[in-house]
């Protein structure tokens, strides 16, 4: 009897808990709809109102609300500021923030500083993006409500619990947008008692909402944005967050920028017992969050502001309006220092300007490139289309910029960018038609092939052919010191040449090919393996089960699988070890070939393979680290020296620090492969010269702290010498490296700068007395 009692009583209480309304004062949806209809009527040249998308479920319209003088154009000379209500329902106060911005900037738009943000800034303010699971909590069905309302076990009803954390329906849509999306909690997290509240969802972007501020982002390309919450815990409340400083490790390239918008903003937003400003800090965490994504995918620095404390839905409407005033003054402060100059602001440093065609003036999308802030997990930073108008968000100070656009010559220039916006416009010079013309036989393989062909002299300028077995073929090429690289199913090469002006030819002929070592990872008889490979399945796209080797129980086939215990391990270092060496063809060339997916943390986490002909001294020969989250093929050369060796194999995976947090799925082998053959590479003697091209390249990370790893190309047997320098930004040398003959052969060196102070340093390259280049490392501590 007193277990049914208790039993009841929770009944009771549960109820009377989702049938709790909130003040009258807050916004409805039906009243955010009405209000947006009556400003549009009322201010028809200054407001516009669309609907810019429908929510997952109940497919509600999503509203979006452009504030400009001139609201029928989008004018590419003003950049763009995306101001976002809430993504979770309960966190209600955001939106009376929203509608507020709103209504201040228009019905005081002839007076300053309104009137110069409608002059110089196009602002869109989406009030609500779920509107779905904010008609819960406003209901009063659940006031604790977070997510949308995604029918997630399809049983046509929508389930939710009043208790927090147990609502099985729903996606949070700040866990489902694409950068770091696979940390984010499955639908029944393992760990915690909020087992469904912050479900990732079944993929990236899966929900409209999130697609919704993606597409957008895409297209219009916001420099500044905001993302409004409040903390349920009270952990995170009266707090500002900026990208990022992840678990005190890792840093974004653009802290510095990021950091100093952060503060101005929380610098305006007083708490609400008034003893001080809203606290500012790096965001730690990567779990697909909407503020990392739009950083990483569009260069938006989007702040997200906890509004208010534990009380994150008021009960009087003086307490509420306290905080929606203090946070309007932060979203003010962020809208001055967007403006080209204001009288307000100590500084508004952007870089702007306009990328063109040197001999049309047509505007041109290109990518814009500030050296040290473009690490190559990052996508691309364009120009817009239409008007080839780009936006920088920088401090003042000395960068080095770069504009690249295929088809043309890549501009680099050092600048300086000032206080207010520094315009810089570049235009382009296109390419001259290719100088060289070369005729190029390839035989000796069966089926079709590429031909990749990547230019040095022209930063790196790529061309890709298809090749058909035996078809000889013209290019049309540009002079000058290029790679060549072949690829076909079964056979590989590389060659660096130097093309002549005018006709050129090579021919390249393989023999037949030995398959020397093969595994399909059905067992791991043909290897001693280290803790935590195991073999696997899954299905391939033919729908056929294949099997793999996978460093961790994370398997990248099944998206609904939990991640906790299932990414390596931090500070590992997973090793699979050939039990028998491999005995290759001294008489050819050898090479592994590797089908494999990867998912590992850029530029620290390193899958590898390493060969050794006593399994006690070991080389490495291939490395290769960051989200390549898809079956693909790699190839790398066994050297010549170790052709006459019957050889170990070492595939292996290390995490490069003991941060638990910082760790990936890791790494699934789906085959492994040595492949001997002969190549016969005949070059044209006068115009087609195989060369090693020297070359330094930019050291990964950068920035860092405190080690990075400088990488270069040097001819191993005509290099008798070489070091690497190190200067500060004084231009005195501080340390050299010297570079043994086993570095110049992996092609790579890393500098420990553990005892130097933060700053801007140089690296120099020298071979055989001679300087090959220099290039530029940022150390942050």
């Amino acid at each position: 009897m007193r277990k049914i009692l208790i039993f009841l009583m929770l009944i009771i209480s549960a109820s009377l808990f989702a049938q709790a309304t909130l003040p009258q004062f807050y916004w409805t949806n039906e009243e955010i709809n009405d209000k947006l209809a009556e400003l549009e009527a009322n201010y028809p040249n200054k407001c516009k109102v669309e609907i810019a998308g429908y929510s997952q479920q109940d497919n509600m319209p999503i509203h979006m609300v452009k504030l400009s003088n001139d609201v029928d154009t989008f004018d590419e000379s003003e950049p763009v500021i995306l101001l976002n209500g809430p993504l979770h329902a309960e966190e209600i106060l955001g939106v009376s923030v929203t509608m507020e911005t709103i209504i201040n900037i228009l019905e005081n738009n002839n007076a300053s500083p309104y009137n110069a943000w409608l002059e110089h800034l196009q602002i869109y303010v989406i009030p609500i993006l779920n509107p779905e699971g904010y008609e819960v909590v406003m209901d009063g069905i659940d006031t604790s409500y977070r997510k949308n309302k995604r029918d997630n076990n399809n049983n046509g009803s929508f389930d939710f619990s009043p208790n927090v954390g147990y609502d099985i329906d729903g996606v949070d849509n700040n866990r489902n947008f694409p950068f770091n999306w696979v940390h984010g909690d499955t639908l029944m997290c393992s760990t915690g008692a909020e087992v469904y509240d912050y479900y990732r969802g079944s993929a990236p972007l899966s929900e409209s909402e999130t697609r919704l501020v993606y597409d957008f982002c895409q297209e219009y390309k916001p420099i500044f944005s905001v993302q409004w919450h409040s903390s349920r815990t009270g952990n995170f409340s009266e707090k500002v967050y900026y990208p990022w400083y992840w678990y005190d490790v890792r840093q974004s390239p653009d802290f510095d920028f990021a950091q100093m918008l952060g503060e101005g903003v929380a610098s305006q937003i007083m708490k609400e017992d008034e003893t001080g400003p809203y606290e500012c800090y790096p965001g730690k965490g990567r779990k697909g969050s909407e503020d990392n994504t739009l950083y990483q995918q569009f260069g938006t620095i989007q702040l997200l502001i906890e509004c208010g404390t534990l009380n994150l839905q008021p009960e009087t409407e003086e307490e509420a309006q306290f905080v929606i005033d203090e946070c309007n003054d932060g979203t003010a402060w962020l809208l001055n220092r967007a403006l080209p100059y204001s009288p307000q602001m100590d500084s508004n440093s952007m870089l702007t300007g306009r990328i063109t065609d040197a001999l049309t003036g047509q505007a041109l999308e290109a990518e814009i490139i500030i050296e040290g802030r473009n690490p190559e997990y990052f996508r691309p930073r364009m120009s817009l289309a239409e008007s080839g108008r780009y936006w920088r968000p920088l401090l003042s100070g000395q960068y080095t910029l770069k504009v690249k656009k295929e088809g043309y010559y890549t501009h680099t220039e050092d600048i300086s960018v000032y206080s207010v916006w520094t315009q810089k416009h570049i235009s382009l010079q296109p390419l001259s038609e290719p100088t060289a013309q070369v005729d190029v036989n390839i035989s000796g393989f069966w089926g079709q092939g590429k031909l990749y062909v990547t230019n040095h002299d022209l930063d790196d300028l790529d061309h890709e052919f298809t090749i058909e077995d035996n078809t000889p073929q013209t290019l049309s090429l540009y002079a000058g010191n290029n790679t060549i690289k072949f690829v076909s199913e079964d056979r590989y090469y590389s060659e660096d040449i130097n093309l002549g002006g005018g006709p050129n030819n090579f021919s390249l002929d393989f023999s037949d090919f030995e398959l020397v070592f093969d595994d399909d990872f059905n067992n791991l008889d043909n290897w001693t393996a280290s803790e935590n490979w195991e073999i696997t399945s899954f299905q391939n796209s033919e729908n056929m089960t294949e099997s793999f080797v996978s460093d961790s129980k994370y398997s990248p086939f099944n998206f609904e699988q939990g991640f906790d215990n299932n990414f390596y391990e931090p500070n590992c270092d997973y090793q699979l070890i050939t039990s028998n060496p491999i005995s290759i063809n001294p008489e050819k060339e050898n090479y592994i070939k590797l089908d494999h997916w990867l998912y590992t943390e850029w530029f620290f986490d390193f899958a590898s393979i390493e060969i050794s002909p006593d399994n006690s001294e070991w080389t490495e020969i291939w490395a290769k680290s960051g989200q390549h989250d898809y079956l693909h093929v790699d190839w790398a050369k066994i050297p010549d020296s170790f052709n006459s060796e019957n050889l170990y194999f070492k595939l292996r995976l290390k995490d490069d620090n003991a941060e638990p947090r910082l760790v990936d799925p890791g790494w699934n082998i789906d085959n492994v492969s040595v492949i001997s053959y002969s190549t016969d590479f005949v070059p044209n003697s006068d115009n087609v010269i195989p060369v090693v091209v020297s070359k330094l390249n930019n050291n990964y990370p950068n920035p860092f702290n405190p080690e990075t790893t400088i990488s270069f190309t040097l001819d191993s047997k005509k290099t008798n010498n070489a070091s690497i320098d190190i200067f500060n930004l004084k231009g005195q040398k501080i340390t050299t490296l010297p570079l043994s003959d086993k570095d110049i052969q992996s092609g790579k060196i890393t500098w420990n700068a553990d005892k130097c102070a933060s700053g801007l340093y140089f690296y120099r390259l020298k071979a055989n007395g001679n300087v090959i280049d220099t290039k530029k490392a940022t150390l942050i501590k």
